[in-house]
């Protein structure tokens, strides 16, 4: 028989803080080791272009590494410790775990739309560029909008 366990509201805020790396201070250490330690713990941070102080993802490690410096995700992305991927989120993730993005991608592949001409073109342009220089961010495009945008959505597509 499985035993009942009842925790209090301040328990739970504890385990919840400590889960997410919150509890004490550099929690996963310094430096950009810390940096890798903090997205392997959570499975996935966030990758945000939307800000008012800082991308979400800056403020996800300067929130529990004291001395993070911004170009560190670069440096693992380039490492080949991370990598970014998208789902329903923009995010970065730990590289033993790309592996399981393999099923999702195949599933796009097989059961995806057909692409639009614009998509196409977008797409070979982008593939070009990454057989011409190598492993790229999404960092490293321009932001080649004809139009300004509208807002966080612009009628139903994040930009």
């Amino acid at each position: 028989m499985i035993e009942k366990v009842i925790l209090t509201k301040a328990q739970v805020r504890k385990i919840i803080v400590y889960a997410a790396g919150l509890a004490q201070k550099a929690q996963f250490g310094l430096g950009i080791d810390a940096v890798y330690r903090v997205i392997d713990h959570l499975g996935f941070v966030q990758l945000d272009t939307n800000f008012v102080v800082e991308r979400a993802h800056h403020q996800v490690m300067f929130a529990r590494i004291p001395d993070y410096e911004t170009q560190w995700l670069s440096e693992l992305v380039e490492e080949g410790l991370i990598f970014e991927y998208f789902t329903s989120d923009a995010g970065y993730l730990p590289m033993h775990d790309f592996r399981y993005t393999l099923p999702v991608k195949e599933s796009f592949a097989n059961n995806g739309k057909p692409l639009s001409p614009a998509e196409s073109r977008l797409k070979s342009g982008v593939l070009d560029r990454v057989e011409r220089e190598g492993p790229l961010t999404v960092g490293d495009f321009d932001d080649d909008r004809v139009e300004a945008s509208t807002g966080w959505w612009d009628g139903g597509r994040l930009r």
